[in-house]
């Protein structure tokens, strides 16, 4: 088993130690190698050890613009081949490996991670104290590379390209899961990586558009199919090799139907409610539906309050938040970590945090946080933190995070891109370090 965590506080070289003098019963010998990949952010090292024993590997940029980290193999091996991800770009690194069993004999080297390519090349110019990582598409380009940022030093650590032929953006969504995995819908293939690239998943899926959640057992994700003068969304859910296992059809639970013609609800986001129903963003009705895991219709939000074209079950309080008391064209609908509705208000250029009642019918906001833009055009970013803060922005190159509780702007900050273009950013994830880093296994 690999374990990768926090300790304290091109090419490489490599020293192997043995230690004929060591009190340990146990006379060790150890030499490591690490060597970059094709991936420049990602560092492959083999240790040798006599006899064989568990490792422990440890790194640290040298400029000291991060610290220490650690992977330890447990297995009782000879030769121990460890992956490491995570990195800032064209950055020298020392390493040491010790063994746990005989802290005598140890091994030092250095390592350089490399430049990512020009498209993929960027960073954060962060103003403020940022913190955590952030996880989102390639910025700089429509490629389907998924790309991680370190939010305290703005470095680009981690990037993979999910798909050769196919593109990342405002209809193919990218996702980053709570397992510490990047799952794409890029166009003509859902696509699973883990962080060291492997592939977990590859399948190919036609027509998928907008949002990909991504699940132990499989992936939901929307469609739309042409019905007479109507486009109407579907809700597609496929097992791990492919196979349809879901198709949730919203003229069957709606009535009456709202229109007979155009985009008639334009699905833009799905996720997962605590029942094992399904929470539906529909933009075109400015309305939040929640769906049982029967498949039936549990409530519905709309944005102003009133029944509108689909109704309306949920009675809003707004009396906590200056600004309007609506909310309209919103993007990335989904649950807290505690449970609460979060959203971005597109058309008011905030995102919105509110609790809600649904027995009783009710729900309050309990915060409005603003994006740099007044408005936001489409997609966009509300989430929050496994810090306490809201993350918004609209599909631009800027990005800010509040304390949610006082609304105190905590720090923002902007895209920059080695090939000069302006980046933008279609959605923003907030990763917990705890599983992205602390708790990587293998």
């Amino acid at each position: 088993m690999l374990l990768l965590w926090w300790i304290g506080c091109g090419g490489s070289t490599a020293s192997g130690e043995r230690h004929p003098e060591a009190t340990s019963s146990r006379l060790s010998s150890v030499l490591a190698r690490c060597r970059a990949t094709s991936n420049r952010l990602r560092v492959r090292c083999q240790v040798e050890v006599e006899p064989p024993q568990p490792v422990r590997l440890e790194w640290w940029p040298t400029d000291g613009s991060a610290p220490p980290r650690a992977i330890e193999d447990d297995a009782p091996e000879a030769v121990h081949r460890l992956t490491l991800s995570m990195l800032p770009a064209n950055r020298e690194h020392k390493y040491r490996v010790v063994l746990p069993e005989d802290p005598q004999a140890t091994s030092r080297g250095t390592f350089w991670t490399g430049r990512p390519p020009t498209g993929v090349g960027s960073w954060l110019d962060v103003r403020g104290e940022g913190d955590g990582l952030l996880g989102t598409e390639m910025p700089c380009g429509d490629r389907a590379v998924a790309v991680i940022y370190d939010a305290v030093t703005g470095d680009l650590v981690w990037y993979q390209d999910l798909d050769p032929d196919g593109t990342l953006g405002m209809v193919d969504m990218v996702r980053f899961t709570e397992r510490g995995t990047v799952a794409g819908e890029t166009g003509g293939e859902v696509v699973e990586v883990d962080t060291d690239g492997r592939d977990l998943v590859r399948f190919e899926a036609d027509g998928l558009h907008h949002d990909l959640l991504a699940e132990p057992g499989g992936f939901v994700s929307l469609v739309q199919e042409r019905v007479g003068l109507q486009w109407i969304d579907r809700v597609v859910g496929y097992a791990l090799d492919g196979t349809p296992t879901l198709w949730w059809v919203p003229e069957e639970h709606l009535a009456p139907w709202p229109s007979n013609r155009g985009d008639v609800l334009h699905t833009n986001a799905v996720a997962r409610l605590p029942d094992g129903g399904m929470l539906l963003s529909w933009y075109a009705v400015s309305t939040v539906a929640a769906v049982d895991a029967d498949g039936e219709i549990a409530w519905l939000l709309a944005g102003d309050g009133d029944e509108g074209p689909v109704g309306n079950d949920v009675t809003v309080d707004w009396s906590g938040i200056d600004g309007p008391h609506d909310f309209s064209g919103q993007h990335d609908v989904h649950l807290t970590r505690d449970g609460r509705l979060v959203m971005l208000d597109d058309h008011h250029g905030r995102g919105l945090v509110l609790t809600v009642d649904a027995e009783d019918g009710v729900a309050t906001v309990d915060g409005a946080y603003p994006t740099a833009e007044a408005t936001c055009g489409g997609q966009g970013t509300a989430t929050d933190t496994p810090d306490g803060e809201i993350l918004v922005a609209c599909p631009t190159d800027r990005l800010r995070a509040y304390d949610e509780a006082s609304g105190e702007l905590h720090w923002e900050a902007r895209i920059g891109c080695r090939n000069g273009r302006a980046g933008w950013a279609t959605r923003w994830y907030a990763l917990d370090p705890q599983v992205w880093i602390d708790g990587m296994e293998e």
